[in-house]
């Protein structure tokens, strides 16, 4: 996912916000992720002790799951090497004015 770099569609308050908010979103999604692999794990511990159709459901629910969040990291990555690539654009277009 990358941003339109298009200087000229933006009104770019601060820069810092825009890194700030990239940030979080990245480490909200790493949390979602260690979550969701403490979760498989837990389910492998139950799995040792009984088998449901239940049971089966959710480790391929978890899995769908940790994958999503693996997609997620993967595009959240681009858009802030993105966002740095723009900033850099408007750092170079603020001093020439």
């Amino acid at each position: 996912m990358k941003i339109n770099d298009d200087i000229e569609e933006y009104d770019v308050g601060s820069l810092q916000a825009i890194f700030q908010t990239v940030d979080e979103i990245l480490k909200k999604c790493s949390s979602l992720e260690q979550n969701a692999l403490i979760m498989e794990k837990n389910i492998g511990v139950a799995e040792r002790d009984f088998t449901s159709e239940n049971l089966l459901r959710a480790k391929e629910i978890i899995k769908k799951y940790i994958q999503t969040l693996d997609n997620a990291n993967v595009e959240l990555k681009e858009l802030a090497s993105s966002v740095n690539d723009f900033a850099e654009k408007l750092r170079r277009a603020w001093r020439e004015w």
